[in-house]
């Protein structure tokens, strides 16, 4: 997987990922969100050990690639149920690029997904949220 961050990838992440993707690489920022949930603290580069959890999970030049870039202090990484909003709008985007001719490669490698992702969304429309409640027009005359 490639450090460098896919050009729909940013609009796709949670802000606080995309800004980890743009500084540290997107390897770190898919790791951190897959790994962590809720306040993360950075440490400076100069306190940051082998041993620390951030160093074991991105890797030594990454975490302080993140720490000198982001400086230290607390992060908040949101659950990754949140990214499911994300992945209607990457569908969408998929389903777009097809209609607009693009090959199933150039679909992966703008959106980041593998070939049998942009295979399925070319195959079926992007799952639609039917509303919870019915919606009636209002009778001006009551």
């Amino acid at each position: 997987m490639s450090d460098e961050v896919p050009p729909d990838w940013e609009a796709l992440l949670p802000p606080v990922l995309a800004e980890i993707a743009r500084v540290a690489g997107l390897r770190a920022a898919i790791l951190i969100g897959a790994h962590k949930i809720g306040r993360i603290y950075i440490p400076t580069a100069d306190r940051l050990k082998p041993d620390h959890w951030l160093a074991e999970l991105i890797g030594m030049e990454a975490a302080r690639t993140l720490s000198v870039g982001l400086g230290h202090g607390a992060l908040d990484i949101p659950p990754a149920v949140q990214w499911r909003s994300r992945r209607r709008k990457q569908w969408e985007a998929m389903q777009r690029m097809t209609a607009e001719g693009a090959s199933l490669t150039e679909i992966a490698r703008a959106l980041g997904v593998d070939r049998s992702t942009a295979r399925r969304a070319r195959r079926r429309p992007a799952p639609v949220q039917l509303p919870l409640f019915e919606r009636r027009q209002r009778d001006d005359n009551r």
